[in-house]
């Protein structure tokens, strides 16, 4: 029962919450305290697992769209590597974008 009241915990009454542990003997509130301790340390696990991803994934786009942009333009490109790693995931996508139809490395970055 207490797990339960742990899981739904952010809609009770804290009081709720305690009074319920104060009525359980030492053991089972140790127990207890470390399955909620348990699932908090997974949580945060595999929040920086999906961090983690999305930062490869990001470095990998920033990668391939400088490499997208040294072949289309050369040694042209040099100077916008800086703008291309610094940009957000939307100016990426516009960069990705305008590298199919532009005639120069000028139109890619126009506005940007």
């Amino acid at each position: 029962m207490l797990n339960y009241l742990f899981r739904a915990a952010e809609s009770l009454d804290e009081t709720v919450v305690i009074e319920q542990i104060q009525q359980l003997p030492d053991s089972k509130i140790k127990e207890i305290a470390m399955t909620a301790a348990e699932r908090l340390e997974a949580k945060g696990f595999q929040k920086g697992k999906v961090e983690g991803i999305q930062e490869g994934e990001a470095r990998g786009e920033t990668k391939r769209t400088l490499k997208m942009l040294q072949l289309k333009f050369r040694s042209a490109a040099q100077p916008y590597a800086d703008r291309v790693s610094a940009a957000s995931q939307s100016e990426l996508d516009l960069i990705s974008e305008r590298l199919l139809t532009a005639e120069t490395i000028e139109q890619v970055f126009e506005g940007l």
